[in-house]
């Protein structure tokens, strides 16, 4: 009984830590995309290069936004509990 618990209570750190990661990696990926978002869309500026190079920054940050949690949540392995 006592071993289950134990098990059970590491489990739960491991699955805690594990939101605790992906929530500071998706704060850090949004906090990267509001301000491209905001100076793509404020700033004007007549350099089609600059305005290429904000552009793809902004998508690909939002792609890394869109795909982290895939990465966190689906392709890590569940493994089976063991009974005893």
């Amino acid at each position: 009984m006592f071993a289950e618990n134990g098990e059970s209570s590491f489990i739960e750190r491991r699955r805690k830590e594990k939101m605790r990661r992906f929530m500071v990696c998706e704060g850090v990926t949004v906090g990267i995309l509001l301000p491209l978002m905001i100076l793509g869309l404020k700033l004007d500026t007549p350099t089609v290069a600059l305005r290429w190079i904000l552009n793809i920054l902004t998508i690909s940050t939002a792609a890394a936004a869109a795909s982290l949690p895939i990465l966190f949540f689906a392709l890590t392995p569940t493994l089976p509990e063991i009974e005893r």
